[in-house]
């Protein structure tokens, strides 16, 4: 029996209510395992960071693609059962509706946060006016109440981190962006008590996040004193990993000894997390069966060597697996799709219905005719007419809970006037 997951709507509501009161630690993984072993010392949210990202992907902070950036969103949301805070840099548009559509994309990838900064990223004119960057805060706002999804809104001021040390200044804009919609206000580089607590008496009631991402003398304890909600690490984390990576390698290419390996982590260790971190993934049954033969091939080798396009959606629609032969029917990659709802490929208009009957046969947990094959009309990326022959399903746990839709599809050589592909699930 696979554990049952929290819903993106559970990790939004729980993420909102962390915002309440108190104050708590919001971690910075940057891959999959990372995350895991997060989530494991009990951790009650995650958030990205973009320079621990950029720099897996071997470039420097800020010069990772938007496209890239959206596709290691999906998978960090996927990676653990905690609310993900996105870590969306400038939005990666310099106008407010490049923003808006950006932050649309961002907010179907599942996170329950993301934060917009200020920073140009041009170092002559580092930061947008004020005007600006709150009307920018404002379309970041709009694009997530639009969208229909509880996705908490954080408003960074970065003017310590471009050379702009100035309190007041920095004060100022937060404030705009609280006015502009943000639920939470951060300041990165403000680093004494005093700096702090200013920043938390201007902007309350709103909820602070600082960082710490160097050494410091205050404690966990202390900064709550201070007022503060949470506490980010940036890519202090990435950068403590590659502090240990880099040591030890260049004292193997510049003195030949292997001595720094003496602080590594320990393998057995590492292997004795990953494995019952699996374990408690998959279920209580899962380690007295072993793996499956499927697992033993893997999954995602079985799907791609499929002829038909597969495309699996959780319970609220969105797109969890998305195979080449999907790629190849509809257009869109699976970067693209992955984390989308199925209007990516529903004619507009058949839209309300399929979303009905979408609602239905998760609620019930079967379709009306399961196994029959339905010639249907979808979406091309390119926005012309696909027709293809799909099949549907609804899949189970154990206990007879849906956990979402499965479809399989082939193109149709003669197209007739069918339904549209989400019409299928009916009851």
């Amino acid at each position: 029996m696979t554990a049952i997951r929290p819903s993106i709507a559970d990790k939004r509501r729980s993420f909102r209510q962390l915002h309440q009161s108190g104050c708590f630690v919001i971690p910075n993984p940057w891959d999959i395992g990372s995350a895991r072993y997060l989530q494991g010392l009990g951790f009650a949210a995650l958030a990205t960071t973009s320079s621990g990202h950029a720099w897996s992907l071997g470039r420097p902070d800020g010069a990772a693609s938007r496209e890239a950036v959206l596709a290691h969103l999906h998978e960090m949301v996927e990676a653990s059962d905690l609310p993900l805070n996105a870590d969306f840099e400038n939005g990666h548009a310099l106008d407010a509706a490049g923003l808006a559509d950006s932050v649309r994309l961002a907010v179907e990838t599942g996170v329950a946060g993301l934060s917009i900064e200020d920073s140009t990223g041009d170092a002559a004119s580092p930061l947008f006016e004020l005007d600006t960057a709150a009307l920018r805060m404002r379309a970041a706002r709009r694009a997530i109440d639009q969208a229909g999804a509880d996705v908490l809104l954080v408003g960074r001021a970065e003017c310590f981190l471009v050379g702009r040390p100035d309190l007041d200044e920095t004060i100022a804009r937060l404030r705009a962006y609280a006015h502009a919609g943000a639920d939470c206000l951060y300041a990165p580089g403000i680093a004494s008590a005093e700096q702090i607590a200013a920043v938390v008496a201007a902007v309350a009631p709103q909820p602070v996040n600082l960082l710490i991402g160097s050494a410091s003398r205050l404690t966990l304890a202390e900064v709550a004193q201070l007022g503060v909600r949470r506490v980010s690490v940036g890519g202090a984390l990435a950068r403590a990993g590659w502090g240990g990576f880099m040591n030890a390698a260049r004292s193997i290419a510049e003195t030949g000894r292997f001595d720094a390996f003496a602080n590594a982590a320990s393998g057995a260790e590492l292997n004795a997390f990953f494995r019952e971190d699996l374990a408690r993934r998959a279920g209580p049954d899962a380690a007295q069966q072993g793996p499956s033969p499927a697992a033993e091939v893997g999954f995602e080798a079985l799907v791609g060597q499929m002829a038909e396009a597969l495309i699996f959606a959780d319970r609220e629609g969105r797109i969890r697996v998305w195979n080449g032969a999907a790629e190849a029917l509809f257009g869109h990659s699976a970067a693209q799709a992955l984390g989308q709802n199925l209007d990516l490929i529903i004619p507009e208009r058949f839209r309300a219905a399929h979303w009905r009957a979408y609602d239905a046969a998760i609620a019930t947990g079967r379709v009306a005719h399961p196994g029959e094959v339905r010639t249907t009309r979808a979406v091309h990326r390119d926005g012309s007419k696909v027709y293809v022959e799909m099949s549907f399903g609804v899949v189970t746990d154990a206990q007879g809970s849906a956990l979402g839709s499965l479809a399989v599809a082939r193109p149709q050589r003669s197209p007739v006037d069918a339904p549209a592909a989400g019409a299928a699930p009916q009851t």
